[in-house]
């Protein structure tokens, strides 16, 4: 009785939210698992914004129903130089979505802005080989490189190329992005309603200034919050379009339910700060041996594998000519005797007198797995070298991110995921944990331009991170979307978390 009303409620919301100007029999209904909270495509990071991002934005590039790179608001290129500049032609009539023309001095103002140290890209390091970028007129857009890099057409199709109205940008006074009235966009859908506080909804709205090949079929697509567990029922009934449910069974029941199940992208592992005790490299070392990942696992869904590697394995199917020259790296493996040995020497010894594990906590975001692998964890370093250590919940991500980026913590269980499959993506997330030489190997990683070369500084970034004895990889996880069979779309409409909805059929 209580899903029925559950499905009735929600039925009403749906209708509620279709408004006169927005025809709902032809509307995709889709549900977050997160709010998004910046669509500033230089400066997002986050799955939900990215999401976003995808479907209201186009660069110079853009993926196609294949997953090829094929060009989007440019009509043609030319190379120069050796390989070092490409210039672009821009497409006729290229618009914002209210109106105003598209110009190549928005690509050179949005590239120029991600560059910039005071913008503080996330991954602004992807497109530190571009030296120059500049608009000749109005069609015209010339990009210079350092080297030659044979993956520039891809890049072009991330967030971080996405054009960017200057004009516009500098009306905002620092909410670009950031709020409902500061919004402008250029592609598929452009966002007609932003709901951020309260009960969060956003309706994006087929763009009708969009001139370019990604034209969608639905004329909208309406978002909402929701974790309910019923999802696969009312995909089923088709109260819902598209949703995640990673603990999907299929069933005779889910007769109109398709799903599509992808490799584990996303690692969780223990993260250790380099404080108090924590600060003796023979600590941390001895924590990474007390783990047992076994009785994690036991407590976990089925969807959780264990893991010991750090890195997923989207990211190395999808990295395939890079990884297939990398040495496997492994954390190491459950060795209480040897954990318990390693801090009772460390202990006695006199410069070490007084420190303990006392007062420790895990912190870990609010979730009932993340809770389930940070107790785990306490019960293993109880058992193996006697710490008692607490844990605490972390209810807002901002606050979460905080804590690590103040180094605020001891413990944290940290998602680590690839989103659209990028090493360079993945492996910027390590550097909020400040690991020593991480930074200047990632880099490395970054100007390489041989896969040799990309290999080589792969398996230095990877045993940088483990060495440190900071991050030990316990699990991982993929993803399951699930959506109804009256829509068709090809496989990579989404890729490794970001759905474009302008391909589905």
């Amino acid at each position: 009785m209580k899903k029925i009303i559950a499905l009735v409620l929600i039925s009403v919301v749906i209708f509620c939210m279709a408004g006169c100007d927005e025809p709902s029999a032809n509307i995709i209904y889709a549900e977050f698992e997160n709010a998004p909270s910046n669509l500033d495509p230089q400066t997002a990071e986050d799955f939900a914004d990215l999401m976003v991002i995808r479907n209201t934005y186009e660069g110079l590039t853009r993926k196609d129903g294949e997953g090829k790179t094929v060009l989007a608001c440019a009509q043609s290129y030319a190379v120069s130089g050796g390989g070092l500049a490409y210039t672009f032609t821009l497409k006729d009539n290229l618009k914002w979505n209210d109106g105003t023309p598209l110009t190549a001095a928005d690509f050179e103002f949005a590239i120029k802005r991600a560059k910039a140290p005071e913008t503080k890209s996330p991954f602004s390091y992807m497109i530190s080989d571009i030296v120059n970028c500049t608009a000749k007129d109005n069609k015209t857009l010339t990009i210079t490189l350092s080297t030659v890099d044979c993956d520039i057409l891809e890049l072009l199709s991330y967030s971080i190329c996405m054009p960017c109205n200057k004009e516009f940008f500098e009306k905002s006074k620092g909410k670009y992005g950031l709020s409902p009235d500061y919004l402008l966009s250029n592609g598929s859908f452009y966002i007609k309603k932003w709901v951020i506080t309260g009960e969060f909804a956003m309706r994006m709205i087929k763009n009708k200034e969009y001139v370019g090949d990604f034209n969608s079929k639905y004329d909208a697509v309406f978002f909402n919050l929701s974790t309910q567990s019923d999802r696969p029922e009312r995909i089923n009934k088709e109260y819902l379009d598209f949703g995640f449910c990673d603990d999907y069974v299929p069933s005779s029941e889910y007769k109109n339910v398709e799903a599509l199940t992808f490799a584990d992208s996303t690692l969780y592992a223990l993260v250790l700060n380099d404080n108090k005790i924590l600060s003796l490299p023979a600590a941390r070392k001895a924590v990474t041996l007390s783990v047992d990942r076994d009785e994690i696992i036991a407590q976990l869904p089925v969807k959780y594998n264990i893991s010991n590697k750090y890195l997923p394995l989207s990211v190395v199917e999808k990295n395939q000519n890079i990884c297939a020259g990398l040495k496997q790296i492994t954390a190491p493996d459950y060795q209480p005797d040897a954990a318990s040995s390693a801090i009772l020497d460390l202990l006695k010894q006199k410069e070490n007198k007084g420190l303990s594990f006392s007062g420790d906590t895990i912190i870990y975001m609010k979730d009932g797995n993340t809770k389930a692998m940070a107790n785990a964890v306490a019960k293993s370093l109880q058992k193996s070298i006697s710490a008692y250590v607490n844990i605490e919940e972390i209810a807002k991500q901002s606050d979460f991110n905080a804590k690590i980026s103040n180094k605020d913590y001891d413990f944290a269980i940290m998602e680590f995921d690839s989103k659209n499959g990028s090493i360079f993506e993945y492996l910027n997330m390590f550097s909020k944990l400040k690991l020593p030489n991480f930074d200047k190997k990632l880099a490395i990683l970054s100007a390489a331009k041989t896969y040799d070369e990309k290999a080589k500084a792969l398996t230095d970034c990877i045993n940088t991170i483990k060495n440190s004895n900071r991050v030990l990889p316990i699990c991982s996880t993929g993803h399951t979307l699930l959506y109804n069979k009256k829509h068709k779309m090809p496989k990579t409409a989404y890729d490794n978390g970001c759905m474009d909805f302008a391909l589905v059929k």
